[in-house]
């Protein structure tokens, strides 16, 4: 049973931990400095929003597309998550489309967004109910969390699963290994710290950086969802309203000033933010100014942010001291969306195949996987076995010449002379000279194998000497010379170009499969590992001379299983379809390094030379 260390507990590790106890057989501890009900400029999910409004492009919405569901199942079936449906409006300024809050928020301003297929209800509001300010608007059924609820409904899911909760404070994430409820090493740590993870020892990630939101609690009813492209107060200042479910209150925004880790709310800052937020909902106070906001309290929330990775969800390389998986999400959306979500978290869990990749679904494609390698296997051997056949076919029919007994008590034959010496025990085979000479006795069956032939019963230093002893009655004894190129080495050329075939397509389609989810590192490994495999299959037909000259390492057993070893190696990683066919590959290639020497088998032509291709040995 795998016992694992969630660290960190907002909305993160906490819906990571819980998918996770949800699998039979799983040991959860969660560990944090911070816990739900606490609230410290460090522990940012307190202080989110936090509410449903997609950002991403559509070329990234992948994550978005699986939040909502479950979202809204919560939202439906869920009413102790938390989570209430509002209707939600958004509007758009023509002027702010060049600024680059108006850019960063272009997909959810759109008059034709992606998400419009996605979300309940959603239409574009007509020129004439366009709120003044604004020159187009979109509306949609939303979703707006409590985070003083959802997270203690989280905590209480992980309780009935068996999970435990430790705080403890951490210098160095390998310390986390040492700290599993269970008293054993971690076999793997999860790490959500976010924001921390730009301190953790062992992590130290100077990519995550805060970006401070200044909010404030009212409350006041909007009775309405709100969030508009841009303010007049500068670029790092941002409009957006929001009620909490189950009486938590109205938020109101905010701010996205990246780098600033100042955990105190600004006067001025709160003035502005009032004010917008009046002029964008006159309905919140009823038409009577900022005066009539019931403020609770002003706040001040960091979310994390990772500037060289525009994906919400990351794997970073774990230490080398122990097993581990980083999983920080820094937040790149809107000040107001709901940084995590369950169902998001569940796609990513399983897309770095933390556990079982298969769980949530059919067994299917693994098990298509294996019937593949078995049918690559299977068609290796029978070619092995139809080639054993074929050369010994040709070797009954191959006589080129006879062993006769002279006067003078000499043996004599194509492959030398033998003097008659004391009896000696007969040898099935012997070799002399770079020849076989073969011996059988009268009425006995020809051998129908290569290796049944050849069974040399001296060494090559005693060779001579053990000859010389040979007496036997020519009466006795039938003989046949057969050539050494004939018997001697063994040819499947047939069988190594079927396992070139199959290694070149896993290839291929393991280089495809590598580029999903895309990102641009996956894909040139990827686009790599398919065209090491188009030029495997190309090899086996037509040898280019370019590559005869550049990569004349392709043209033996130890350099082309060198080469199959380092492409698996390649492919053998979190993905379970790559590391399947990565270790085929490279197994592969340990074969073909191991045939190297073994002198009896030869490589196919092919591999020795640039002019080969498939039928070459028959030309």
């Amino acid at each position: 049973m795998p016992n694992i260390v969630v660290l960190g507990a907002g909305v993160s590790g906490l819906t990571t931990a819980v998918l996770l106890a949800r699998k039979p057989g799983y040991k959860i501890t969660v560990l944090a400095k911070h816990m739900p009900g606490d609230y410290d400029i460090e522990y940012a999910s307190p202080w989110a929003g936090a509410n449903y409004l997609p950002m991403a492009d559509e070329a990234g919405c992948r994550w978005e597309k699986r939040t909502w569901p479950e979202l809204e199942r919560l939202a439906r079936d869920v009413p102790e998550a938390g989570i209430h449906f509002q209707d939600t409006l958004v509007l758009n300024r023509n002027k702010d489309a060049t600024t680059s809050t108006g850019q960063w928020l272009s997909s959810l301003t759109s008059s034709t967004p992606w998400f419009q297929s996605v979300v309940p209800d959603f239409r574009v509001v007509p020129a004439s109910e366009v709120p003044a300010g604004a020159d187009s608007a979109t509306a949609f059924t939303s979703v707006c969390i409590n985070t003083a609820i959802y997270l203690p409904y989280l905590v209480s899911q992980l309780l009935s699963l068996g999970a435990t909760f430790t705080r403890a404070t951490l210098s160095h994430i390998s310390d986390a290994s040492k700290l599993h409820a269970s008293g054993q090493p971690a076999d793997l740590i999860v790490n959500c710290t976010g924001l921390l993870a730009s301190k953790l020892g062992g992590v130290e990630d100077k990519t995550v950086i805060p970006v401070r939101g200044q909010i404030l609690l009212v409350r006041n009813d909007p009775g309405v969802m709100l969030t508009v492209s841009g303010t007049d107060d500068g670029e790092d200042e941002v409009c957006y309203i929001m009620q909490r479910a189950a009486g938590g209150g109205t938020i109101l925004g905010g701010t996205y000033q990246k780098g600033n880790w100042e955990s105190q709310p600004d006067p001025n800052t709160a003035l502005r933010i009032m004010k917008r937020a009046v002029e964008l909902c006159p309905a919140l106070t009823g038409g009577k100014g900022i005066e009539a906001l019931d403020v609770v309290r002003h706040a001040v929330g960091l979310r994390p942010l990772r500037l060289d990775r525009p994906t919400p969800l990351n794997t970073s390389p774990p230490p080398s001291s122990f097993s581990s998986l980083h999983t920080q999400r820094p937040q790149q959306h809107h000040p107001q969306q709901a940084t995590n979500s369950p169902n998001e978290l569940k796609s990513f869990i399983m897309s770095v195949d933390l556990g079982n990749p298969y769980s949530e679904g059919s067994a299917w494609p693994l098990l298509g996987i294996c019937f593949a390698v078995l049918c690559l296997l299977w068609g290796i051997i029978f070619a092995i076995k139809y080639c054993v056949k074929k050369r010994s076919r040709e070797m009954e029919g191959i006589e080129l010449g006879s062993i006769e007994r002279d006067s003078l008590g000499v043996w004599g034959g194509s492959g030398g002379s033998v003097s008659a010496a004391p009896p000696a025990p007969v040898p099935r085979a012997v070799i002399l000279d770079g020849q076989s000479v073969a011996i059988f006795r009268k009425g006995t069956q020809l051998p129908t194998s290569p290796w049944q032939l050849l069974k040399p019963s001296i060494n090559s230093t005693s060779r001579l000497c053990d000859l010389q002893r040979l007496k036997l009655p020519g009466s006795q004894f039938s003989s046949r010379l057969f050539a050494p190129s004939q018997s001697a080495v063994m040819d499947f050329s047939d069988a190594f170009r079927l396992v070139n075939l199959g290694v070149g397509a896993f290839m291929i389609f393991s280089g495809l499969w590598h580029i999903f989810p895309f990102m641009f590192g996956k894909l040139m490994v990827g686009l790599y590992v398919a065209l090491f495999g188009a030029i495997t299959v190309l090899l086996e037909f037509q040898i280019p001379p370019q590559l005869s000259r550049y990569a004349s390492f392709l043209f033996s057993f130890i350099g082309r299983g060198i080469f199959y070893i380092f492409v698996g190696c390649i492919l053998i990683g979190p993905s379970t379809t790559t590391s399947i066919f990565g270790g085929a590959i490279a197994l592969v290639g340990v074969a073909y390094v191991i045939l190297e020497f073994i002198p009896s088998i030869e490589p196919p032509q092919n591999m020795r030379e640039a002019d080969g291709g498939w039928g070459a040995e028959q030309v």
